[in-house]
């Protein structure tokens, strides 16, 4: 086996060890996504900083950012999911603010 081969198959066996601790931020806006080995699991509040964020872009949320950072932040009962919804939020922000940067 070739050190490339030794090394793929370590990296493999890491990830499917800690697969239930991955979470993934989907691309969006022709940015890239992002995956993170977290310390919990915590899709789910990755999947609603995603979502609020969204909702926020597209004005489906009435009033200020922060309210929506928030408000969506408090709502989950951990500190790790908590801050597994801010990364999430944050960079699906960070995706909409790359790409309107690159294109205008």
């Amino acid at each position: 086996m070739t050190k490339d081969e030794k090394e793929k198959t370590h990296v493999d066996a890491i990830i499917e060890r800690y697969k239930d601790l991955m979470v993934e931020i989907p691309p969006a806006d022709r940015q890239p996504g992002l995956s993170l080995l977290w310390p919990v699991p915590a899709q789910p509040a990755i999947d609603k900083g995603v979502r609020q964020a969204e909702n926020w872009l597209a004005d489906q949320i009435e009033g200020q950012l922060w309210t929506a950072f928030a408000f969506g932040r408090d709502s989950l009962p951990t500190p790790m999911q908590k801050t597994a919804f801010e990364v999430a939020f944050l960079t699906r922000l960070q995706q909409r603010l790359v790409a309107d940067r690159r294109s205008g």
